[in-house]
């Protein structure tokens, strides 16, 4: 799409990503490209000059953390029952066998919630 639009990119080579899943981690190695030079990022609707396709194409260029949506309400769910954000993490580890940082799971927590009190 992009050389069809004369713009040139760089190959950066495969870059590694981990993705929580409900069923635990997952790694995969995607490649990167670099747009080289100057061009108006709007003019094409790109966000930045780094763009990596199999992120577009499987959508979790779209997450905002590096966790699945059903991981994330999941997360949600198990932490509205705990005393805490790191009680919450304990027990994700204990049910799913999923590492997560009472931090992260303070994180994904707060943005489930402001998504269901902006829908209301």
């Amino acid at each position: 799409m992009l050389k069809e639009q004369g713009i040139k990119v760089k190959n950066l080579g495969k870059r590694k990503l981990e993705i929580i899943l409900i069923t635990g981690k997952i790694t995969i190695y995607r490649t990167v490209l670099q747009i080289i030079g100057d061009i108006d990022l709007k003019k094409y609707n790109l966000e930045s000059k780094l763009i990596v396709p199999m992120d577009e194409y499987l959508g979790i260029n779209r997450l905002p953390f590096k966790v699945s949506v059903r991981a994330m309400i999941e997360i949600a769910f198990w932490e509205q029952n705990q005393p805490s954000f790191k009680r919450a993490s304990e027990i994700i580890k204990r049910v799913h066998n999923i590492e997560i940082s009472a931090n992260n799971v303070r994180k994904i927590t707060e943005y489930i919630g402001e998504m269901v009190y902006d829908y209301n």
